[in-house]
């Protein structure tokens, strides 16, 4: 478990784009290494706070991973990094906001309080007290981790900022500032007005394309196994009924769509649904995502 290694800073617009943009050349690998700081600081255009939010962002998205050679930090994109360097590194899909959220929501060790929140975490309907309660129980019963109330009142803002959308704009916020995490346009949590409750709300199915769910999906599903039953992609752990807030409906109509392309079969037996997985090549559905599907 980790809690609080963003620095209170949240994705940004732009932040990925930059760093994709810097990292894809040679020189640059070992930038986030902190005898580079000022380099960083210049080639990035962001603060030293920040850079170091952004070094941790990378690698929790699967953007990057991190090697050491000679005393440097080298950062190397993964697979799913080269994706994104080539198919839409300025985030302009939709498709590509729902692989960072799925990427984030599923980095149990690495964030934490985001894993709890999308996997374990029933409430719809919440505030400040009963989000910092709920979180405080879990690691509680998950290890008694000591973690001080701060760095999960940190936590819960930085992940409120992340995907809070608001439709208004007060006296008091720019427009800038409300739109300014990517990860917004999701509508994942919203609230009412200047209410203090928030709620987590269903992922919009029209905006989940069929691949993003399949690849999703496939991701967990150890190679040796060939399917998985629609129970378990509504209510296990990182699959997408919990991950996207998906009820069962919204998994059969998508696997259903998934059945016409050919990626799976639906199969019904004593009296539970399966799919069995006939396509697994992870890299061949994105490809096939970015090719068919306009930038939004």
């Amino acid at each position: 478990m980790e809690f609080g290694k963003h620095g209170t800073f949240y994705l940004r617009n732009g932040w990925i784009s930059k760093a994709i943009n810097v990292l894809e050349k040679e020189e640059n690998k070992s930038i986030f290494s902190p005898k580079n700081m000022g380099k960083a600081i210049d080639k990035l255009g962001i603060g030293r706070a920040m850079v170091v939010s952004l070094r941790y962002w990378l690698d929790v998205f699967d953007i990057t991973k991190e090697d050491r050679e000679n005393n440097e930090i080298i950062k190397k994109f993964t697979d799913f990094g080269e994706i994104l360097k080539d198919e839409d590194r300025y985030l302009e899909r939709k498709g590509t906001l729902w692989l960072l959220h799925y990427k984030l929501a599923t980095a149990k060790e690495k964030a934490t309080t985001w894993y709890w929140f999308f996997n374990i975490f029933k409430l719809n309907e919440f505030d400040d007290e009963i989000f910092i309660n709920n979180l405080k129980e879990y690691i509680y019963q998950n290890g008694n981790k000591k973690v001080s109330d701060n760095t999960l009142k940190k936590d819960y803002l930085c992940l409120k900022n992340t995907y809070l959308y608001e439709s208004y704009v007060n006296g008091n916020r720019d427009i800038e500032d409300i739109i300014s995490s990517p990860l917004r346009e999701l509508k994942l949590i919203t609230n009412m007005g200047k209410r203090k409750t928030y709620f987590k709300t269903k992922g919009n199915i029209n905006e989940i394309a069929p691949e993003i769910f399949y690849y999703t999906t496939i991701h967990e599903i150890p190679k040796e196994v060939n399917q998985v039953s629609i129970e378990d992609l509504t209510y296990k752990e990182k699959f997408p009924g919990k991950v996207f807030n998906l009820n069962m409906n919204d998994i059969y109509d998508i696997v259903s769509t998934l059945e016409n392309k050919n990626y799976v079969k639906i199969n019904r037996r004593y009296g539970s649904s399966y799919i069995e997985i006939i396509e697994r090549n992870e890299k061949g559905i994105l490809s096939n995502y970015y090719s068919n599907y306009k930038i939004d």
